[in-house]
């Protein structure tokens, strides 16, 4: 299964240490956008990391520092439109910043010791700010994120997407996100633990639902064994 987020529905992961990535760390997130033109983004903790599209359709990626985010964004070189289908991957090494999209390194940046504000909650559909809201709404059906908390190699990066997350048990993996369907369906009341971890980490009991609640939504990807 995928979950699909919009403005008003969306899931958040409180903040838990089992999720903070430190000043080293690898985002990869598969999606598919369904209403670019807007700056927006499928996964985000506030002053930390960003990853999702620009107002144009290019995919964007930022990482923070402090209290606020760096001056340059990694841009992919094209733009993408509603309903691709689009892997994207942020690392980051303390020193610098790599985009990758689609098994391709897109934009690099020199941005070294931008460690932030690890008490900030993980957005998907969205940059987490607090427990219950954020900013940078996207519309998406979201497929897999995963969270590591070191900089992956370009070798490493480039098997996760081929192998459509199925083989993303490196090491410091954090969080891999598969999405289930059990016994509440669409209403408002999906319940936490139907969006889950693959590796069972303790916070995967962690993500919450949106305003409203997301939607189920058909995926190609299905893993075999986790939760």
């Amino acid at each position: 299964m995928a979950i699909e987020t919009t403005t008003t529905a969306f899931a958040i992961a409180p903040y838990t240490t089992s999720l903070d990535v430190g000043s080293n760390y690898s985002i990869i997130v598969y999606c598919e956008p369904q209403s670019l033109g807007t700056e927006q983004f499928v996964v985000g903790s506030n002053k930390r990391y960003r990853l999702g599209f620009n107002n144009t359709g290019n995919v964007e990626a930022t990482i923070g520092y402090g209290n606020k985010f760096a001056n340059s964004d990694l841009l992919s070189s094209g733009a993408f439109s509603n309903g691709d289908k689009i892997w994207m991957a942020l690392t980051y090494d303390n020193v610098d910043a790599k985009l990758y999209v689609n098994s391709l390194l897109e934009d690099t940046d020199n941005d070294p010791g931008r460690d932030s504000d690890a008490n900030t909650p993980l957005g998907l559909g969205l940059i987490g700010s607090s427990s219950t809201s954020g900013f940078g709404y996207c519309p998406a059906i979201i497929h897999f994120v995963a969270i590591y908390n070191r900089e992956l190699s370009e070798d490493e990066v480039i098997s996760i997407m081929n192998s459509y997350g199925r083989e993303c048990a490196f090491p410091g993996l954090l969080s891999a996100y598969h999405f289930t369907e059990e016994s509440h369906g669409t209403t408002a009341t999906v319940a936490s633990s139907e969006v889950i971890d693959t590796f069972g980490n303790t916070n995967y009991t962690a993500i919450a639902q949106g305003d409203v609640g997301f939607t189920w939504q058909e995926s190609e990807i299905e893993f075999q064994g986790g939760h």
